[in-house]
């Protein structure tokens, strides 16, 4: 296949996905976002807003701690006399983009089929906990600007350049507090496979102490927000975080709605790679690639602490919070797998027919036919 057509093909991919998000997506007015999953949006648009001050309202210290990327949103509002939420939803569909533009980098670089890399770029892009929920709930965006992150840290390690290895780092400490998976991760990588991984200790060393900055710059604007310390030990607390689901006072059935959440997010992917189960020795692929398990336990790390916050503390959230790490996990899979070989076109049209019907989000999307769906999560949480 020539270049020319590869980029016709490409061309005509986007337009289609472009043309069916913008008109099967539900588009929330900012009151409407704090009612339909972006409550936490009140204390984002509060900071950016405020700019240049410091917001004056008291700010839940784990959001305040957010500040960098709503602070510029700010800034840029001011600047170009553009409304906030409005800048919001520009930013969401402008970072889709980018995270579109280094899927393609990585794709290729595996040399993986033009036909794969579509069906793959479906996956992502219809994802309604990748593409839809951020176009209806903008103000969230620090989220997709973690999955931005974390994707660049994907292309940093696969082409092993250092300087977009510390860029994706800077977005992700910025944007989240789960990036202290990113540490840990990259500690126990060298402890196990020392000079295997390419990272040095040096490299992991300067990592920690620019993590420690952020999160004191991060710290000082939340102080300045919230000085409950008592609040923000609860928040964080060991029993919270890592033992709430054990010890929520919660009957079993609604524990076992919460756990299969994730799925909502999750399940084409898991599908995909079990029609086509051309698994190597995993274990084998896992221990001979430190790439690959630097990605795995950065996943596992991420994907565990909503869940074990608990039904209580997490609930619904869980299916977009499991979701940040939706692209290491399909970058682990592609890993550890064969080539796939879509031999019949009938099951290729049969996987975009699930992939797209699945997108139809029974809140994020205007055509509900998961209506079920949505019975079942809203009577249990």
């Amino acid at each position: 296949m020539t270049n020319y057509n590869n980029k016709t093909i490409f061309f005509l991919y986007y337009f289609f996905v472009i043309v069916f998000l913008i008109f099967t997506n539900t588009y929330f007015s900012y009151d409407q976002s704090l009612i339909f999953g972006g409550a936490d949006g009140k204390s984002y648009m509060s900071i950016s807003n405020s700019f240049p001050n410091i917001t004056n309202q008291k700010l839940m210290p784990i959001h305040a701690e957010r500040f960098f990327f709503y602070y510029f949103f700010g800034f840029l509002s001011k600047f170009l006399t553009i409304e906030v939420y409005s800048l919001y939803r520009f930013f969401v569909f402008l970072i889709i983009g980018f995270i579109n533009f280094l899927l393609i980098l990585i794709f290729k670089r595996k040399q993986i089929e033009i036909s794969l890399i579509l069906i793959f770029l479906t996956l992502i892009n219809l994802n309604p906990y990748i593409s839809r929920y951020y176009i209806a709930v903008p103000t969230i965006l620090n989220d997709l600007i973690f999955i931005l992150g974390i994707t660049l840290l994907v292309y940093a390690v696969e082409t092993n350049k250092n300087f977009l290895f510390i860029l994706s780092l800077l977005i992700m400490f910025f944007s989240r507090q789960t990036s202290i998976a990113i540490i840990i991760s990259l500690v126990a990588t060298k402890m196990i496979f020392r000079d295997s991984f390419k990272i040095n200790l040096q490299f992991i060393i300067y990592t920690i102490v620019i993590f420690l900055l952020i999160y004191l710059i991060n710290f000082y604007y939340s102080s300045q927000t919230f000085d409950l310390k008592e609040y923000r030990w609860q928040q964080y607390s060991i029993e919270t975080r890592i033992f709430g689901f054990f010890d929520e006072n919660i009957d079993l059935k609604q524990k076992i709605i919460f756990l299969t959440l994730p799925f909502l997010s999750y399940l084409p992917l898991t599908l995909f790679f079990l029609i086509y189960p051309n698994f190597k020795n995993i274990r084998k692929a896992i221990i001979d690639n430190p790439n690959i398990f630097f990605f795995l336990i950065i996943s596992i790390l991420i994907i565990l602490q909503p869940i074990l916050s608990g039904v209580l503390i997490t609930g619904k959230n869980v299916i977009r919070l499991t979701t940040l790490t939706y692209i290491p996990v399909l970058y682990i899979l592609l890993n550890i797998t064969k080539k796939i070989d879509l031999k019949r076109i009938s099951s290729t049209i049969l996987i975009y027919i699930f992939i797209i019907i699945w997108s139809l989000h029974p809140t994020f999307s205007n055509i509900t036919i998961h209506n079920s769906f949505k019975k079942i999560i809203n009577n249990n949480f």
